[in-house]
């Protein structure tokens, strides 16, 4: 039907919701226009960025050119598209652990902790084609219901990014006709959480163990390959990360194309079918069984992906030995994580006929394409927020934290300043996120919160990070406590729920981290620019969690001096008259009550 036009743009925009559309929607839509549904934006926060993606593929629909995908990297921002845009023409799809099995009735189990391809009997099976179930007249299975509704209704599919790859991608569907990514920033770190997987020794045991009932042969090929498995972990030292050479991952390689896939599926298949093994008694056995018969092709690519020859690798793998741990406890002793790391081929299959993408922080656009291999016409918009309702500080005399530079006795020091501070922001009715690094560094400052007499909530054994964020959203606590991957970006607190935040320090990767040594090998010096692409893109998502419209109030504070070298120069300029970094810690505490009082 041609190019996209802006009118076709302007007739889909959610008038329902939105009364008028604000100067950085149209500038956004008017970019989309221009480029021919092809667009990155930079979206600074609250400027409606989904309502811009929303309007792109209703626009699209109305041509019936194909399907249509509004993809988030979280279940949460699911549940957030439908409930601000609420529409017949938009259907959500949740993944398998989203949903409950009905063929263990007796269990309370969730779809992805079952073996469900092997349960071929399975009453509650729903035909992709036909939408019937195996059974007729059965409930049908939740997860597959909602699947083949989601294909099938010609309605705009609301998603996370995992079902997404899946369920479309790597079902090998036709390109969609038009495809949104949200939180674009993080689609590089989605993809590789998909593209990686972990074997561990009791997985592989068990395996032999359930295979040993229906075809002795194949259990003596995977108990070889278990062998070498234990063989080449149990060489690396306890406890650490550590990354396997290139000898290594050959012989993995050889040994695992000994195991014969299609005698194994079909012997698994007849055996069931016999009830020589129990599909509810050998449960847990059988599912780790199906993700080794369906995974071992990938096994072995994805391990070919990661040898050192004429190319770069694409992928890199890391052993852990716990020698510790006693053998009859059932409890891994040796794992083997392979990370998938080159995302640009996957990246261009994602693609719509016409894809656009957005994010509050792109930051360097050649940067996040090197990161993800996503390159589309770029632009960043500008935003309408009042730079007077925030302050971002830099204080002058807190100590720097990188580990070869910090002084005796931090961070334990400044974490009870700002310990001290969050109480006496706490006596004036204002509650702070702080964010950290590292799971110790989170229990040392909840610890000096309950020295300080400050209310501080966290997440642990008995408490999800999610449930944790809920509660203090709710008005529980008055500090909320966290590291950057949970509470940095995708956590929303506006309005009174949390009026500031601390950022202790950027998280660079330790050297010895599996992903410093293969991105070291592979980039070289260039590695540097990558790293601190990702590090301002973090503290410039901290920054936007109290902060997410143009009538909220909220400040950052930046503790390591660290952040000096980069925050400034990192802001976008509409922001960078918030910026003060002269004053001490205790004048940025009282000016962020001042600023906050008004």
């Amino acid at each position: 039907m041609g190019k996209l036009t802006f009118k076709e743009l302007e007739k889909s925009f959610p008038w329902s919701v939105h009364r008028t559309m604000t100067g950085n929607q149209e500038e956004g839509l008017r970019f989309i226009a221009e480029n021919d549904g092809r667009a990155l934006l930079e979206t600074p926060t609250g400027s409606g960025k989904t309502a811009i993606g929303l309007t792109f593929l209703r626009a699209l629909a109305t041509r019936n050119e194909g399907s249509h995908y509004y993809v988030v990297p979280t279940k949460a921002l699911v549940g957030q598209v439908l409930e601000q845009y609420p529409g017949k023409d938009l259907v959500a799809a949740y993944g398998r652990n989203e949903h409950e099995c009905l063929y263990y009735e007796d269990e309370e189990l969730q779809a992805d902790q079952i073996p469900c391809t092997l349960l071929t009997d399975c009453a509650h099976r729903v035909d992709q084609k036909t939408g019937e179930t195996f059974e007729p007249g059965a409930t049908p299975c939740a997860y597959l219901l909602e699947k083949y509704r989601a294909m099938t209704s010609g309605k705009i599919i609301v998603c996370t990014m995992a079902y997404y790859i899946f369920a479309h991608v790597l079902q090998g569907k036709n390109k969609p006709a038009g495809v949104v990514i949200d939180e674009a920033h993080d689609a590089a770190k989605a993809i590789r959480n998909v593209l990686g997987y972990r074997i561990t020794n009791v997985h592989l045991e068990r395996c032999i163990e359930v295979v040993s009932e229906f075809d002795a042969s194949v259990a003596r090929q995977l108990s070889g390959f278990l062998r070498t498995f234990k063989r080449i972990v149990s060489r690396k030292f306890p406890r650490l990360e550590v990354m396997l050479s290139t000898p290594e991952i050959r012989d993995l390689i050889t040994s695992l194309r000994e195991v014969e896939i299609e005698p194994l599926y079909q012997g698994l298949s007849k055996a069931m079918r016999s009830r020589r093994v129990d599909a509810k008694v050998d449960r847990e056995s059988l599912l780790h069984l199906e993700r080794l018969t369906k995974g071992i092709n990938r096994y072995v690519s994805s391990l070919e992906y990661a040898l050192h020859e004429s190319r770069d690798p694409l992928n890199y793998v890391f052993a852990v030995y716990n020698s510790e741990v006693e053998e009859e406890s059932r409890k891994a002793t040796h794992s083997l994580t392979v990370r998938g790391y080159y995302t640009a081929p996957l990246m261009r299959k994602m693609l719509g006929e016409r894809t656009v993408a957005y994010s509050a922080t792109i930051g360097n656009p050649n940067t996040f394409y090197y990161d993800s291999g996503l390159k589309l016409p770029f632009a960043t918009l500008e935003s309408d927020f009042p730079p007077t309702h925030t302050r971002i500080f830099m204080p002058t005399d807190t100590p720097s934290l990188a580990f070869n530079e910090r002084p005796s006795g931090q961070p334990a020091k400044v974490m009870r300043q700002i310990a001290r501070a969050c109480r006496k922001f706490a006596n004036r009715g204002i509650r702070s996120l702080v964010v950290v690094v590292s799971d110790a560094e989170r229990q040392r400052f909840v610890k000096t919160c309950e020295e300080e007499h400050v209310d501080a909530i966290t997440y642990g054994k008995e408490l999800s990070a999610k449930d944790a964020a809920m509660s203090f959203r709710d008005g529980k606590g008055e500090v909320l406590v966290g590291t950057a991957p949970n509470y940095g970006e995708g956590l929303d607190l506006p309005g009174d729920m949390s009026r500031v935040t601390f950022v202790l320090r950027p998280s660079y990767p330790p050297p010895t981290a599996p992903e410093a040594i293969f991105e070291t090998e592979r980039f070289g010096s260039r590695r540097w620019a990558l790293w601190h692409w990702r590090i301002v893109i973090e503290a410039l998502q901290a920054r936007g969690r109290n902060v997410r419209s143009k009538r909220d109030k909220g400040v950052t504070i930046f503790v390591s001096q660290q952040f000096r070298k980069f925050i400034l120069h990192s802001l976008p300029k509409w922001l960078q008259t918030a910026y003060r970094g002269t004053q001490t810690f205790e004048q940025a505490v009282e000016e962020t009550i001042e600023v906050l009082k008004k």
